[in-house]
């Protein structure tokens, strides 16, 4: 920042003051009044110079002034978007994708699902708490709503990856990821990888069934993926077992997929490439498949069956 003009001290006003004096004292002599004259008009031009200079230096220190406060404005704007990324680095579009979403398939990755699975949850907790405060049923204004949870695990997967190589696995996890996002679009549901070749979806539909018949149209194209193992154009056999279940008031992100695990145990055992309902309902638990149905003693599980 520039330095102001000098200081002027007593001494220097009083010799500028005695010099004027002298300056202005009557004479006769017309070459000293001339001369006079002459000296005080490049007094005054000087002086008006001097007051030029003033003027800049001090609009100069202003403007100093205001862009300063500006940077200092600036840095607070910045300091204050930074700690409120640092609270919640999801604000930021480039940071949220390296944050929630699977860079192979380009779904959500299980901290991501989890985020917006539970964020779900609390919104339908919420959205019951409000309907009974008002005495209403407990539907939108589209019907009665349902949210679903989906497991997702594709059928001997190592399988594919020892024969064929990872490179076929990655194209097979890739052509899965993109039928997930073809089929599950509703601005309420949302779609993830939990992990190796495990997917997971959350689903909200306003009709009773209508989630089995989404999860069977994914199950079945899943099987028609077109994903070729060799030169020779050999076609990778691909499938899945799908576990089923309905999220009810009370339970939490990780009960919920229990029961939708459970189902998925199930679907393995019975032979897989099929979908596999769990129906909790007056205290019971049901499984649902193509063998029929039968009850599930709570708390138990089917199994962990090979891949």
């Amino acid at each position: 920042m520039k330095e102001g003009p000098p200081q002027r001290t007593d001494e220097t006003i009083d010799q500028e003051k005695n010099a004027v004096q002298h300056l202005v004292r009557p004479t006769a002599d017309p070459e000293r009044r001339e001369q006079l004259v002459r000296t005080l008009e490049n007094m005054v031009v000087e002086l008006q110079i001097e007051n030029e200079r003033l003027e800049r230096e001090v609009s100069e220190l202003k403007t100093e002034k205001a862009q300063e406060a500006e940077r200092t404005e600036s840095l607070k704007r910045k300091t204050q978007e930074l700690e409120e990324l640092i609270k919640d680095p999801r604000r930021d579009p480039e940071l949220r994708e390296l944050i929630d979403y699977d860079p192979l398939m380009h779904i959500l990755n299980r901290r991501g699902f989890i985020h917006e699975a539970e964020r779900l949850i609390a919104h339908e907790e919420a959205r019951l708490e409000e309907l009974r405060e008002h005495g209403r049923r407990e539907e939108d204004e589209e019907g009665e709503a349902f949210l679903s949870f989906l497991i997702i695990d594709l059928d001997h997967f190592k399988k594919i990856n020892d024969t064929y190589g990872h490179g076929i696995g990655d194209d097979v996890l890739r052509a899965v990821g993109q039928v997930l996002k073809d089929h599950i679009r509703g601005k309420d549901d949302y779609v993830g990888r939990w992990g190796g070749e495990e997917m997971v979806v959350a689903l909200k539909t306003y009709a009773s069934d209508v989630d089995y018949a989404i999860t069977e149209r994914l199950r079945n194209a899943i099987k028609n993926i077109e994903v070729h193992g060799t030169d020779e154009g050999e076609k990778v056999s691909v499938s899945a077992s799908i576990g089923l279940t309905r999220w009810q008031e009370g339970d939490d992100l990780h009960g919920v997929l229990a029961f939708a695990d459970t189902a998925v145990y199930a679907a393995k055992n019975e032979g897989r490439d099929q979908v596999v309902t769990i129906h909790r309902e007056d205290g019971k638990q049901r499984i649902i498949s193509k063998k029929g149905e039968r009850l599930l003693s709570p708390g138990s599980a089917t199994g962990s069956p090979a891949k």
